[in-house]
Parts: C-alpha cells; sequence; structure tokens
C-alpha cells in the first residue's frame, strides 16, 4: 500500500475516533462519573458509554503513533531540539490557554470545583491534578518527548522496533506506580498505544494481509466487544476490551478505505478532520454547559445526549474557524 493510502486509513481513523470521543464525552453524563446527571436515567446510553470509553483514548493515541511512525520513514523529525519547539507550540500553549481561559472559568463559574478561579489554575492545570480533557494534551508532548529520543531506534531495523514495544509494555505494567505529577503516569501508561501504532505503520501490508485472509473473523468483533460485557471486569479483561476495541476501528477504518472511495473527499469528513483537534479542546466544556441548563429539563435522553454531541460538534467547528479567522491559530495548536 503506498504512503498516500497509508494516510487516507489513519485520517478516517482520526475521524472515527473524533466521533467517539465527542459521541462518549455527552453519553457520560448518564455514568455515574458524569459531571452533570439528567433527570431521565438511561441504562443503555451508560453502556454506550462503557462501551466507548475503555478504547476511545488508546485509539486517538494509537493513530499519532501511526502519523509519527509515516513522518519519520519520510526522513522527518531528524532535529530534535526543533521538533519539541514545534510540539511544545503546537500542544503546551494550547493546554495552557484553554486551561486557563477556557476550562478553568467554566468549571468554576458551573460549581464543578470548589476551589477558587486561581487555586484551580494552579492546581488543576499549571500541575495537571484536574485538567480535564487536557490531561491528553499534556500526555501527548511526553509520549512525543520519549519518541524522539530513541527515534535511532525506530528507524533502524525491524527488530529493534520490536524491542523498543516490549520495553514499552514493561513501561505500561509499572505505570500505575509512576506518580501523575503532570500526567507522567498517564504518558507511561499511553505511550504503548503510541508505538502499538508506529509498527501498525511499518506492518500495515501485514496487516492488511490479515484483515483480508480473516475478513469474516474481524467482522464479528462488535459482537465480541458487546459480549464482553457479560464478564466481571477486571485489568486484564479490561486490556482485552481497549484492544479488541482498537482491532474493530481500525478494522472499520480499512474497510471503508477499501471500499468507499469518496469518503474522504466528503464535506463532513473534509471539515471535522481539518478542525479535529479544536473539536477536542473545545467541546467538552460546550457539553457541559449544555447539560447545566438542559439536564434538568424532562428530555429524552437519546434525544438530549445525541443532540448536546452533535450542537458541540458544531460549533467546535466554528470556534476553531473563528480562531482561524482571528489570526489565533497558534492557540489551537496551528
Amino acid at each position: 500500500m503506498v504512503e498516500t493510502k497509508k494516510s487516507d486509513v489513519y485520517n478516517i481513523i482520526k475521524f472515527i475516533s473524533m466521533l467517539l470521543v465527542v459521541l462518549a464525552h455527552s453519553t457520560r453524563m448518564y455514568t455515574e462519573k458524569g459531571v452533570f446527571h439528567p433527570v431521565n436515567d438511561s441504562m443503555v446510553l451508560a453502556s454506550v458509554t462503557d462501551y466507548i470509553y475503555v478504547f476511545h483514548m488508546p485509539l486517538f493515541i494509537l493513530v499519532s503513533g501511526a502519523v509519527f511512525g509515516l513522518c519519520i520513514e519520510k526522513g522527518k523529525y531528524t532535529n530534535i531540539p526543533d521538533f519539541l519547539i514545534n510540539k511544545a507550540k503546537r500542544l503546551l500553549i494550547p493546554y495552557l490557554f484553554f486551561g486557563i481561559a477556557y476550562v478553568a472559568p467554566v468549571m468554576c463559574l458551573l460549581s464543578i470545583t470548589n476551589q477558587s478561579f486561581f487555586e484551580y489554575c494552579l492546581k488543576g492545570i499549571l500541575l495537571s491534578s484536574d485538567s480535564r480533557h487536557l490531561w491528553y494534551v499534556l500526555a501527548l508532548f511526553l509520549i512525543f518527548v520519549m519518541a524522539i529520543i530513541i527515534r535511532p531506534l525506530l528507524v533502524k531495523s525491524r527488530m529493534t522496533r520490536f524491542i523498543v514495544l516490549a520495553c514499552s509494555l514493561l513501561l505500561f505494567v509499572v505505570s500505575s506506580k509512576i506518580p501523575n505529577l503532570l500526567q507522567s503516569s498517564a504518558a507511561c501508561s499511553y505511550q504503548l498505544y503510541f508505538f502499538i501504532g508506529l509498527i501498525l505503520h511499518y506492518e500495515y501490508g501485514f496487516v492488511e494481509k490479515v484483515f483480508r485472509k480473516l475478513f469474516l473473523v474481524f467482522v464479528l468483533t462488535p459482537f465480541i466487544l458487546a459480549g464482553m460485557f457479560w464478564f466481571n471486569p477486571n485489568s486484564i479483561s479490561n486490556l482485552c476490551y481497549t484492544f479488541v476495541g482498537i482491532i474493530m476501528v481500525v478494522f472499520i477504518g480499512y474497510c471503508i478505505d477499501r471500499w468507499c472511495k469518496n469518503f474522504t473527499g466528503s464535506f463532513v469528513f473534509k471539515i471535522i478532520n481539518k478542525n479535529s483537534f479544536g473539536i477536542f479542546l473545545f467541546h467538552p466544556m460546550i457539553i457541559y454547559i449544555l447539560y447545566y441548563f438542559l439536564g434538568p429539563i424532562d428530555i429524552n435522553p437519546y434525544l438530549l445526549s445525541i443532540g448536546i454531541a452533535l450542537i458541540s460538534l458544531v460549533m467546535s467547528v466554528g470556534l476553531t474557524e473563528l480562531m482561524r479567522m482571528l489570526r489565533l491559530k497558534v492557540l489551537i495548536g496551528e
């Protein structure tokens, strides 16, 4: 498969991941962990959230690893200082801006936190003890730091890449023992999916052959994933659940790329992929605000959750485009 085709598959997976993130953040309000609890409960939506939540962020990280692999295979990222400065601009500046100017005010005004604005900015954002969805941005930056340091091993040979993957697995196992200061523990945990994504890129030809030979088996992955709800959750079953979910979406991405040739040219696909990082940055607080006002009203749970997900998606795209118009692209990682 040529590089452009690989990038198409990665973009399709990123598109699916973004929709799952927005949907899960909306339906999460129907679980015990929701910030707000609508007046009408829904066990189905709670189950849907559990269905998505175990694998949607690992999948997001995995795509970043695959794209990183694509870039280093093309000879990019050879200068470590320039790479780190670039990633700091694209990730840390949005993290600080959105944390202080966007997340903190919403958290305080909606009384989601008992801390004062300044206390929340210090502890919640600067120390990242409660940075909401922005934990991903900080963790991804730390993962990129790890990846660029070991770049020579990643480009050397297949053997060195699998050695890196083995070490990555060990770091994943001990990650829970690492203090989560500035998302260090999260980065050590999620880096496994990043390097699996990188291996996926280098071994994509093999993966494609497996998908073709065992096509019917992979068609059943959504049902396998649903069936796992019948088992008592534990660390092993949850890890299996995560990988089954990842495989399911990667397979769907492969199928869409193979049989829906016009998919990547559609307006919806282009607008969401173009604004994916902005959507990620903006949408959670919009969901919080909408549930704060609409949650106490007697509205059908499906209508409310899907409606809020769509509204937050559209508003996030609009706000991202507005940032570009105002020449504030640096604040959205561009």
